[in-house]
């Protein structure tokens, strides 16, 4: 019979700690002044409310703007 490591009740040795030393290396790049996630999209939310003033739609806009869909409508939002 064989038994998967994910069958087990106790951590296998050396698999344990990944998670840890995942976090100490994320906290100390912060520490180091680096910024973790993706990039922030800049969106001009002004143009994107004059463009719906003139009774354009939001993919519309969106590809004018070249943002996605989601992202323009996150920013209208906010």
């Amino acid at each position: 019979m064989r038994i998967s490591a994910c069958h087990l009740r106790k951590p296998l040795p050396g698999i344990a700690g990944i998670s840890e030393r995942t976090k100490a290396g994320l906290q100390r790049a912060v520490k180091a002044g680096k910024t973790l996630g993706r990039r922030a999209v800049a969106v001009d939310v002004a143009q994107a409310h004059r463009l719906q003033g003139e009774g354009m739609g939001l993919r519309p806009i969106a590809k004018q703007l070249h943002v996605s869909v989601n992202t323009l409508a996150r920013a209208l939002r906010e």
